[in-house]
């Protein structure tokens, strides 16, 4: 297992190697933005840092070492910038590398008001969104839930949701930085009254939930918010910067969902005990 990081993460922990990354600061890069409709050219402020290496540059190295000859792994950043932005793409009209240089950033040259799909235009057979897809099976999407023993179910009676509900995290992007790990707070765990009641549980006790995959030691919320039988916990969080050193990584299963191949993470069954 190789990581290409800035600095020591819960993910590189795991890793044999580990190499390091150049920053922003360091490497060119062309981005566009989620939402919005802007494209930035990123000039490097500073040369890499000891012996950082883009992640670009690490796959040329690689590609050298392994004896590839063709031209195309062997493009420089730069060279990558500016054939990209030698593209005839009507939203790129008049953006060029060298008008970049000069604003740094451009808006994309679209239609006001921008409905791209005002007419359909969707990629589908018909050119329309659709809902029902006949060449498919199966053409709707539905719920097939995973079967459980009767045995895990009366170990693990509470069903696990570990959703995005963290404020100042991006996924476990800035997860790290204290400021914002203080603005958060601890992570919860939501779980309705009657549940509570059941295991003689009160608000702000810290508990464990655990599973045959692990356990989370974390700190009980009632609410409302959840269903019986249903306990919820937010992503995001580092396991090596938690109370236990465990996260809703440790609960969850390595299963995929029918359609799409998608991580099935809330899947997971669960038992909720005091600490």
């Amino acid at each position: 297992t190789v990581v290409l990081e800035h600095f020591m993460t819960d993910t590189a922990r795991y890793a044999d190697y580990i190499f390091p990354a150049t920053t922003q600061l360091e490497h060119w890069d062309l981005m566009d933005s989620w939402g919005q409709t802007y494209v930035n050219l990123n000039q490097p402020a500073i040369a890499p840092v000891g012996e950082a290496k883009s992640n670009t540059e690490f796959f040329r190295l690689l590609a050298k070492e392994m004896g590839y000859t063709e031209d195309y792994l062997y493009e420089s950043d730069l060279e990558i910038i500016q054939q990209t932005l030698k593209s005839d793409h009507e939203y790129l009209k008049g953006i060029t590398f060298e008008s970049l240089k000069k604003t740094g950033w451009a808006d994309l040259n679209i239609p006001r008001p921008w409905m791209p799909h005002i007419e359909g235009n969707f990629g589908t057979a018909s050119g329309k969104c659709e809902f029902y897809n006949a060449s498919i099976n199966p053409p709707l999407p539905e719920y097939n839930p995973v079967l459980h023993s009767e045995e895990e179910m009366a170990d693990y009676p509470l069903k696990l949701l570990a959703i995005k509900s963290t404020k100042t995290f991006l996924n476990s992007s800035h997860a790290n930085v204290d400021q914002l790990r203080k603005k958060e707070g601890s992570p919860m765990l939501d779980m309705h009254q009657s549940d509570a009641k059941l295991r003689n549980l009160a608000d702000g006790d810290e508990v464990k939930a655990y599973n045959k995959n692990g356990r989370v030691l974390i700190k009980l919320r009632i609410s409302e918010k959840v269903r019986k039988g249903v306990v919820c916990m937010p992503q995001g969080f580092w396991p090596s910067l938690v109370n236990g050193n465990s996260s809703a990584n440790a609960l969850t299963n390595d299963l995929l969902t029918d359609m799409g191949d998608g991580a099935a993470l809330q899947e997971a069954r669960v038992e909720v005990v005091k600490v």
